[in-house]
C-alpha cells in the first residue's frame, strides 16, 4: 500500500541543473517541483501573506527541489481570483523577498509564474473590463464578454510581462515560468476558440514569441520557462499535434525548460484530472516533446513515489510539477524521497472547487486553508484517555489527531470496518482514489496504537456514563446525523428504502458490476462520510469521468458501461431504481448503477444534480448522466405521494404529473444534525456526576453541507477543542488554547483564572461535585489588552507593552473611529505591519481582535464604501492571525443592518475573520437580546463589554442565553449611576472608564456567565491616568486589576 513507508524514488533525488545558452545554471536538489497552484491565500491587494509564506517554507522544508508559487498577474486587468498573488506594481516586491529569502534558507529554489487571465479574469473580480484577443467570453468563467486587444494593446501586455520579470527578480526569485495554458492570455492566442484575429496576432505562436524575447531581454540571466497544455480539451480547441507544432515554432533557444500540463477553462477536467484517470496520464503526451532537447517538467496526477518513479526513470520528464499530493502532506516528499509515510491525496478535487469560493482548502488536510497559519494542536497530559464514538471520517480524524497529541484512544463504532457508510462511498465509480484514505487511516490507527473496538454499539446520551465505562477523561461523539423522513405519501412501503441502508444491503450489486466490468476494481465514489449512523454526502468528491463518452482519456479501473443489468456470481444488477433526491451522493449513486446498465430514475427538489458539489467533483458525473438514454432527471421537483408504481411530482407553475417509478424508490436526502438543542445539550452539559470535556464532529452537530471535507474538518477541530482542555500546560503566563470546548461545565466555587476549586470554598456534601474544565492547574483565561485602552500607542509599541505587562494578546484598531483619532496603517506590505509582526514573534503576543467599524446605513465609512473598509480591515485582521471584527450599529434600519453584517459575515469567510457586533447603549443596537437576534440572522457573534451591558441594564439571563455566540468579553468597571445624556455616555465609554474590580460592577458574576476558556480583553481607556503614569505603569496596572477580578472566586452553572 502507497500510503505505508515504501521504496522511494532514486530517480526523484537526483539534482538537477538548468540553465542554456551561457546562462547561469540553477541546480535543484532533487527532481520535486511544487506547481503553480493557486490557492487564494494572498491579499485582495495581491500581496503575499504570513500564511502563505508559511504554507509554502512548510513544503520547502519537507524537501521540495524547487517551490513555485501561483499563476501571479502581471497586470491588475489580469487578476481572475479574489486573493491571487500580484507582480504587477513594484509594492510587491518586499513581501516576495521576504519569501524567497525564507525559501531560499530552506535550500529551495524559488519559482514565479507570470500570468495574465484574458477573457478569464472578469471585472467583478480585478475591477477592470477584461481583455483578450478576440470578442469571446469565457462562460467557465463568468461569461464576460472581453474588449477585443487592438495591436498596440497586445504590445503593452508584453511590456508588462517583462516588468514583472523584472521585479520577480528583485524579489529573489531564481526561476521564471510563463503561463502559456489552461486557458490563460498566451494560450488564448493559441487556440481557434479564443483568436478570430486577422493581423499578425493571429498566428498562435506570436503573442507568445513576443513575451518570451521581451521576458528574456528583461532578465537574461535567469531562468526561464513555459508551462504548455499538451491538449486543450475541447473538440473545436487546439489538438496535442497542433500543440506540438506551435511549441516548434517557439524561440526555444531563450528558454530553459517546459513545464507541460494539459486543458483549458472549457476543459477544466484536463487541469485538474479525476480519480478515473490513470496516474502519470499525460505521459504519453510529453514523448512528443522531446524533440526539442529541452528539459521537461510534467504534472498530471503524479500521486505516489511509483509513478514518480517511472515518469523519471524512463525518461518521460526531468522533473515532476506536484500540487494536490503536496498540498495533501508535505510529508509526500519524504515518501517519494525517503519512502516515508505521507498522507495521500484522494482527487477529490475539493482544493479546486474551493478556488472560486474563498481559500483553497483541502478534504484529507484541515489545517490547510483555514484562513490562518495552522494552530498545532497542543499535547495533551501523560496518560490522557479519549473515547471517540463513531468511526466515519470525522471520528478517525478527531482519534488519530488526539493520539498524535499523546492521548490513548479508544475509537468504537457499531459498524464492522472503520470508515462508517464511507465504506460505500469507495465503491462507487466517482473516484477510484477514495479508498486511499480509509487505507491511510487504518495504518495510523496501528501506527499511533489507537485502540479500535468494531461493532460496538454505545448508549450516547449519557457522555459520563461512557466516560465512566471506558475509564477516558474525555469523549468525541461522531456518530453521524440522523436520516429525514421520506417526506410524502406512500413513503412507508417497503419499496421506500435509505439509498445508503439499500447499498449496504445489496453489497452483491456492486460485486456484480465489478464482475460485469471485466473484473475492474470497483473501489471509488465520495458522495459519503460521517459515521455508523448516518454518512454524509461529498460535494468534493462526487466527480468521474475518464470515459470516452466524456472525450477523456480512459479510465483507472473504472466500471465499464453496458446495454443493461450484467450478472455476476449470480448476482443481478437491479434492472431499474428510482431515486428521491438529487444530491452528491443520488448523484453517485445514479452514475454507477447506469454505468452497470441499470435505468435510473432521479426526482429531487434541487435545481441542480448535486448542488452542493463543486464544478469540477462532478464536471464528467453530470454530462455523463444527462447524455445516457436510460437515465430520466426531474429537478426542481417534489415527490407528493407514491402508489406503488408511481409518483405524483410537483413542480412551480405546473399541474401535478405521475411519473413511472421503476424498482426500489431510494432516498438519497442529506443526513440532518441531532434534532433540537435538547440533545446536543444532553451530550454537553456534563450532567453526569464526572464532568468531563465532551465535543461533538461531524453530521452530529454540523449543520454545514454533509460532505467529506467538512466531516474531517469537524473532527480535526474537535480534537484541537479536546486537547486544549486535556493540555499538558503547567503555569499561567504565555498559554495559548487552541479552541475552545463548546461545552457548558458545572464548576464549584472556582477561580476564573487559575480553575483551581482549592482557591474557594468547598461544595457542600451530597450536592453534585462536579469537576472544574480545564483541570487543575490548567490556565483558562486569555487575558488581553485592548487598543481603546491605550489608543495613542502605536500597535508595535502595544504588543511590547502588553508582553512587558503580562498580557496574552492584543486588539487591534486597524480603523479609526473618528476624525481626529490617529490611524494605524496595518495593511499587508505597510512598514508598520511589519514591525507588528515582528514584535510579535519577539514576545508571543497574539492578535484576536479587530476594530472598529460603525455602520450607519450610508453605504460610507468616512468617504469610503462600506465593505471596501471592512475588507481592507480583513485583509489587515487576516496579516495579523485576528479571528473577529468587531462592529456596531447607528444604522436606524436594522433590517438594512442586518443585511449588511450578513454580507460581512460572507465576505469574512475568506480571511478567517468573523464579525463580532458590539450592542452599545447609546447605539442603535443597545440590548442583548437584539444583539443576538441580528447576530442569529447574520451568522456571525457578538462581544459583551461590561460598561454598556451595565448601562443599557442587561441580565445575567441575557448573558447565558447568549454565551455561545461570544468569543470575548471586554472587562472594565465604573460606578453603578450611568453620567446624564448621551453625550456624557459617550465620553464614558471613549475616554474615562474605571479599573476593573474599583467600581461597582458585578464583573465576576458577568464573568461566571461564560465558559472560563472565552478570553477577556482589558478595554479601559483613562487619557489623565496614562498621561500620569505612562503607558507601560497603566498597562501593569490593568494587568494586576484584571488578575485580581478573574482569581475572584465565582459560582457558575449547577447541575442541579
Amino acid at each position: 500500500m502507497e500510503t505505508s513507508p515504501s521504496a522511494a524514488s532514486p530517480s526523484a533525488a537526483s539534482p538537477l541543473t538548468l540553465g542554456r545558452n551561457g546562462r547561469t545554471p540553477r541546480t535543484l536538489r532533487n527532481r520535486l517541483a511544487s506547481a503553480p497552484m493557486e490557492r487564494n491565500y494572498g491579499t485582495a491587494d495581491g500581496y503575499i501573506t504570513e500564511q502563505y509564506i508559511d504554507y509554502l517554507v512548510t513544503r520547502a522544508k519537507a524537501g521540495l527541489g524547487m517551490v513555485t508559487t501561483e499563476a501571479t498577474y502581471v497586470r491588475a486587468d489580469g487578476k481572475g481570483r479574489t486573493h491571487q498573488l500580484g507582480l504587477h506594481t513594484d509594492q510587491m516586491v518586499p513581501g516576495l523577498r521576504r519569501l524567497t529569502d525564507a525559501l531560499h534558507a530552506q535550500g529551495a529554489l524559488t519559482a514565479v509564474e507570470l500570468n495574465h487571465g484574458g477573457r478569464t479574469a472578469q471585472s467583478a473580480v480585478s475591477g477592470f473590463q477584461n481583455l483578450a484577443p478576440s470578442p469571446v467570453p469565457c462562460p467557465t468563467a463568468g461569461g464576460e464578454v472581453p474588449l477585443e486587444l487592438t495591436a498596440s494593446q497586445c504590445y503593452e501586455l508584453v511590456d508588462a510581462y517583462a516588468a514583472a520579470a523584472r521585479r520577480a527578480v528583485a524579489a529573489g526569485f531564481d526561476v521564471i515560468n510563463l503561463h502559456g495554458a489552461h486557458g490563460y492570455l498566451i494560450h488564448q492566442f493559441m487556440s481557434p476558440i479564443s483568436n478570430h484575429r486577422t493581423d499578425e496576432f493571429a498566428a498562435p505562436e506570436f503573442f507568445m514569441n513576443l513575451v518570451i524575447d521581451a521576458v528574456r531581454e528583461a532578465v537574461p540571466d535567469t531562468i526561464v520557462g513555459m508551462r504548455v497544455s499538451v491538449v486543450e480539451g475541447p473538440a473545436d480547441g487546439i489538438s496535442a499535434e497542433q500543440q506540438v507544432a506551435i511549441i516548434a515554432k517557439a524561440n526555444l533557444d531563450k528558454l530553459d525548460f517546459l513545464d507541460l500540463s494539459a486543458g483549458s477553462y472549457d476543459a477544466g477536467e484536463w487541469i485538474v484530472q479525476s480519480g478515473e484517470w490513470k496516474p502519470g496520464i499525460l505521459a504519453g503526451y510529453a514523448k512528443a516533446y522531446r524533440r526539442f532537447g529541452l528539459p521537461l517538467g510534467m504534472a498530471g496526477r503524479l500521486n505516489s513515489p511509483e509513478i514518480i518513479e517511472e515518469v523519471l526513470s524512463e525518461g518521460t520528464c526531468d522533473f515532476v510539477s506536484l500540487a494536490r499530493a503536496i498540498h495533501a502532506d508535505p510529508a509526500f516528499v519524504g515518501g517519494v524521497l525517503r519512502g516515508e509515510r505521507y498522507r495521500p491525496c484522494i482527487a477529490c478535487n475539493v482544493c479546486i472547487d474551493n478556488l472560486g469560493l474563498g481559500q483553497v482548502t483541502c478534504t484529507v488536510n484541515p489545517a490547510v486553508g483555514r484562513s490562518r497559519v495552522p494552530v498545532p494542536t497542543p499535547a495533551v497530559r501523560p496518560d490522557s484517555t479519549v473515547l471517540v464514538v463513531g468511526a466515519g471520517p470525522a471520528g478517525l480524524t478527531a482519534a488519530r489527531e488526539l493520539a498524535q497529541a499523546g492521548a490513548r484512544v479508544t475509537l468504537v463504532d457499531q459498524g464492522s470496518r472503520t470508515g462508517g457508510q464511507f465504506a460505500l462511498a469507495e465503491r462507487m465509480r466517482s473516484t477510484p482514489d477514495f479508498h486511499r484514505f480509509a487505507d491511510w487511516s487504518t495504518l495510523e490507527n496501528e501506527r499511533l496504537g489507537v485502540d479500535v473496538r468494531l461493532g460496538s454499539r454505545v448508549d450516547t446520551s449519557d457522555a459520563g456514563a461512557l466516560a465512566r465505562d471506558f475509564g477516558a477523561d474525555a469523549v468525541v461523539i461522531a456518530t453521524g446525523g440522523r436520516l429525514p423522513a421520506a417526506g410524502f405519501a406512500g413513503g412507508d412501503s417497503p419499496r421506500v428504502l435509505d439509498i445508503r441502508e439499500w447499498l449496504a444491503a445489496h453489497p452483491e450489486v456492486l460485486d456484480g458490476g465489478a464482475a460485469a466490468a471485466g473484473g475492474a476494481t470497483v473501489s471509488n465514489g465520495s458522495a459519503f462520510s460521517g459515521g455508523p449512523v448516518a454518512p454524509a454526502a461529498s460535494g468534493g468528491t462526487a466527480d468521474s469521468g475518464g470515459s470516452a463518452a466524456a472525450g477523456g482519456p480512459a479510465a483507472a479501473g473504472g466500471l465499464a458501461a453496458s446495454g443493461g443489468p450484467a450478472a455476476a456470481g449470480g448476482s443481478v444488477v437491479p434492472e431499474a431504481v428510482t431515486i428521491w433526491g438529487a444530491d452528491a451522493v443520488a448523484m453517485s449513486v445514479a452514475d454507477t448503477l447506469a454505468s452497470l446498465g441499470t435505468a435510473v430514475t432521479i426526482i429531487g427538489p434541487q435545481e441542480s444534480l448535486a448542488p452542493e458539489s463543486g464544478r469540477r467533483a462532478k464536471i464528467l458525473a453530470v454530462p455523463r448522466l444527462e447524455a445516457n438514454p436510460r437515465v430520466r432527471i426531474f429537478l426542481s421537483s417534489t415527490i407528493e405521494e407514491f402508489d406503488g408504481n408511481r409518483v405524483r411530482i410537483s413542480r412551480e407553475g405546473v399541474e401535478d404529473q405521475w411519473v413511472e417509478a421503476p424498482g426500489e424508490l431510494l432516498v438519497s436526502r442529506s443526513v440532518l444534525p441531532v434534532e433540537g438543542s435538547a440533545t446536543v445539550e444532553a451530550w454537553e452539559s456534563g450532567d453526569s456526576v464526572a464532568a468531563i470535556p465532551v465535543a461533538m464532529a461531524g453530521t452530529v452537530v454540523d449543520p454545514s453541507p454533509a460532505i467529506v471535507s467538512n466531516a474531517v474538518k469537524s473532527g480535526y477541530d474537535a480534537a484541537q477543542r479536546i486537547a486544549a482542555a486535556l493540555a499538558d500546560r503547567p503555569g499561567i503566563d504565555g498559554t495559548e488554547v487552541a479552541g475552545n470546548v463548546p461545552v457548558r461545565r458545572s464548576f464549584s466555587a472556582i477561580s476564573q483564572r487559575s480553575g483551581d476549586p482549592g482557591a474557594a470554598e468547598s461544595h457542600p456534601a451530597g450536592d453534585s461535585a462536579p469537576i472544574a474544565l480545564p483541570p487543575l492547574g490548567t490556565p483558562i483565561r486569555r487575558l488581553g489588552l485592548a487598543q481603546l485602552s491605550l489608543v495613542g500607542t502605536a500597535p508595535p509599541d502595544l504588543v511590547t507593552i502588553a508582553g512587558q505587562a503580562g498580557f496574552d494578546f492584543i486588539g487591534a484598531r486597524v480603523r479609526p473611529v473618528t476624525a481626529t483619532e490617529r490611524s494605524y496603517n496595518l495593511q499587508p506590505g505597510s512598514p508598520m505591519l511589519r514591525e507588528t509582526l515582528a514584535r510579535m514573534a519577539d514576545t508571543g503576543i497574539t492578535v484576536e481582535d479587530i476594530e472598529f467599524l460603525l455602520l450607519d446605513g450610508t453605504g460610507l465609512q468616512n468617504g469610503v464604501d462600506q465593505r471596501e473598509a471592512w475588507l481592507r480591515m480583513m485583509e489587515a485582521g487576516q496579516a495579523l492571525g485576528a479571528s473577529t471584527l468587531t462592529v456596531a450599529c447607528a444604522d436606524p434600519d436594522l433590517d438594512r443592518f442586518g443585511d449588511h453584517l450578513a454580507q460581512m459575515t460572507q465576505d469574512g469567510t475568506a480571511y478567517g475573520i468573523v464579525p463580532t457586533l458590539e450592542p452599545i447603549s447609546y447605539q442603535k443596537v443597545q440590548s442583548i437580546p437584539q444583539a443576538v437576534e441580528l447576530a442569529d440572522f447574520a451568522d456571525c457573534k457578538i462581544v459583551v463589554d461590561a460598561l454598556h451591558f451595565n448601562r443599557f441594564g442587561g441580565t445575567w439571563a441575557e448573558l447565558e442565553d447568549a454565551a455561545d455566540l461570544v468569543p470575548m468579553i471586554q472587562l472594565c468597571d465604573g460606578p453603578a449611576t450611568p453620567p446624564p445624556g448621551k453625550e456624557g455616555l459617550i465620553l464614558e465609554s471613549r475616554l474615562e472608564r474605571g479599573v476593573p474590580g474599583e467600581g461597582e460592577f458585578d464583573l465576576t458574576a458577568m464573568l461566571a456567565s461564560f465558559p472560563p476558556v472565552v478570553p477577556v480583553s482589558v478595554e479601559t481607556p483613562s487619557g489623565s491616568r496614562v498621561a500620569a503614569m505612562g503607558e507601560l505603569a497603566w498597562a501593569k496596572q490593568l494587568k494586576a486589576a484584571a488578575d485580581s477580578v478573574l482569581n475572584t472566586p465565582a459560582f457558575t452553572w449547577s447541575t442541579s
